[in-house]
């Protein structure tokens, strides 16, 4: 009896843990590397400086003219640093926040005149002692035919990162840049804002499961203030499937932003899809659709890479562990029963036994008398 209770327990302890969910969490370091913000940058205002100290150029400026801005950069360590001053574009990111780090990124399709190409600094990398300062020179060209709207880039200051043997061991290092946007604008009449859904597809984002709608503002134009609501359509059942609400995006003009709609770690299916949005942008407002299709071939590879996914095969296991582990409690509790059963019938049958003879023995106890 003993060791069937034990084995019963071992049973329903198997169980119990295979209804748990091992989740995986990755712990990063968020101890500064490097130098940490060894340095501080300011900006040199010019005469046509619209806006006043507002930590960005916001200059208005003529066709063919040159312009000269300048900054300050400054050394608050204790030993030399190299600092990268890199000529960058406004673009959106994914968070519909406008970004001026993205060095390498290409420019979008709708851009005719491109900020990166007017603006050249005289000195890319600065070199700077322990708590020196140094002013840096850029020269920008402004294209002899006039443009309309708004041109947005900015100037992105990075600092030569020195690794070290302590810094290797860490997951994550922080390194710390500052920018300083460029705004350029030639007249006092704003471009209107121009939306677009130019594509709708499956994607993933750290290994979950999205669908990505890709908005672009064709026109040089910044648009301050958006709200989204956008929802995704099944085909077949004409049913909303996800959806998402934002209220607070911004964007760079000739920009793109991938609006993402989370699965929230949901099973891609293959299929017909449309994504609708409602969008008013500043003043502008525009329904936008785009059907697309998710192929077989796509949504097993995106299931597949998905580490968060509920993997279907993985649940028939665990159900069928558990469908094996309950029948042998079963089988065993089965066998407990019948071997209780039997032994009561054959405490019975003694007990009756028992009882039989001591009745004789009476009988036999009176005849004697």
């Amino acid at each position: 009896m003993r060791k069937l209770n034990k084995c019963i327990l071992c049973l329903v302890t198997l169980c119990f843990f295979l209804f748990l969910r091992n989740d995986v969490y990755a712990f990063a370091s968020t101890e500064p590397g490097g130098t940490g913000a060894a340095f501080s940058v300011e900006a040199v205002y010019p005469e046509n400086q619209q806006r006043g100290e507002s930590g960005y150029y916001d200059l208005k400026v003529t066709p063919g003219s040159k312009q000269v801005i300048k900054a300050k950069v400054k050394n608050y360590s204790d030993h030399p640093i190299e600092v990268f001053i890199d000529v960058t574009r406004g673009t959106t990111s994914d968070g519909g926040v406008i970004s001026y780090k993205e060095v390498d990124k290409e420019k979008d399709s709708s851009m005719l005149t491109d900020i990166k190409k007017l603006v050249q600094v005289k000195e890319p990398v600065v070199k700077l002692e322990a708590k020196e300062s140094k002013e840096i020179i850029a020269e920008i060209n402004i294209p002899e035919a006039p443009y309309e709207g708004q041109l947005l880039g900015g100037l992105h200051f990075s600092e030569k990162y020195q690794s070290s043997e302590k810094d290797r061991e860490k997951a994550v290092i922080n390194t710390f840049s500052y920018s300083l946007p460029i705004i350029l604008t030639e007249s006092g009449t704003k471009a209107e804002n121009k939306l677009d859904l130019i594509k709708a597809e499956a994607g993933q984002r750290n290994f979950h499961n999205f669908i990505e709608a890709i908005l672009q503002n064709q026109a040089p134009s910044i648009i301050h203030k958006m709200t989204i609501e956008g929802k995704v359509i099944a085909k077949k059942t004409n049913k909303q499937v996800y959806s998402r609400k934002e209220d607070t995006f911004q964007m760079a003009p000739n920009s793109t932003v991938k609006f993402g709609f989370d699965m929230k770690d949901t099973e891609m299916v293959a299929g017909d899809y449309e994504v609708v949005m409602n969008v008013t942008a500043d003043t502008q407002h525009y329904e936008l659709k785009k059907e697309f299709t998710i192929t077989k071939e796509e949504a097993k590879k995106f299931n597949d890479e998905s580490v968060y996914l509920e993997k279907e095969e993985t649940n028939t296991l665990v159900w069928l562990v558990l469908g094996i582990a309950g029948m042998l409690i079963v089988f065993i509790l089965a066998i407990i029963i019948l071997r209780k059963r039997k032994k009561r019938k054959q405490l019975q049958k003694k007990v009756a036994a028992r009882r039989i003879k001591n009745k004789k023995n009476k009988k036999r106890s009176k005849n004697k008398s």
